[in-house]
């Protein structure tokens, strides 16, 4: 079922050098621009309609003591639908 929330994008798509002064991991789906970090309202809520959707995507990922989520689409091969908490 769709639920309408706002949703505030923190971080896109990011060259090597930023990609590593804020700590992300070599090889990241940000530096081939397959990836967005976003805050929503109801985090929980966003992974549960994901999931229940017939969306393509390879992760999302909650970071639960951050508070964001980790949104990734690979634009050629396949998607994991991967959910994981961290």
């Amino acid at each position: 079922m769709y639920h309408r929330q706002l949703l505030h994008v923190t971080s896109g798509c990011q060259c090597e050098e930023l990609n590593r002064l804020v700590g992300g991991v070599p090889g990241s789906q940000h530096v081939k621009g397959e990836a967005v970090d976003i805050y929503v309202l109801d985090r929980y809520r966003l992974l549960e309609d994901l999931v229940g959707s017939r969306l393509n995507f390879d992760q999302a990922i909650l970071y639960r003591a951050k508070g964001f989520v980790h949104l990734s689409l690979i634009k050629q091969g396949v998607n994991r639908r991967q959910v994981l908490f961290k």
